[in-house]
């Protein structure tokens, strides 16, 4: 899964790094989330990694891009 995270500000790259960290944070403290599956049975993720995490680097400052790739086993 491909999460994208914008922002505008004068220190977007500090504020991207903020935002990305929340979002990071909130990935592993919510690890295993309830499904429905094809019968409508509740099931659950057994483990989400964050794989990768990019950003633009400041290039398009006052804008940031940032983007987390992370995998859902289930």
């Amino acid at each position: 899964i491909t999460i994208r995270c914008y922002v505008k500000d004068e220190d977007s790259v500090d504020v991207l790094d903020e935002l990305l960290e929340d979002v990071e944070t909130v990935i592993e403290e919510n690890s295993q989330l309830t499904y429905k599956d094809r019968n409508n049975a509740d099931q659950h993720t057994h483990q989400i990694t964050v794989v990768s995490i990019d950003t633009d680097e400041g290039v398009l400052e006052p804008l940031g891009v940032g983007e987390m790739l992370i995998e859902v086993r289930y």
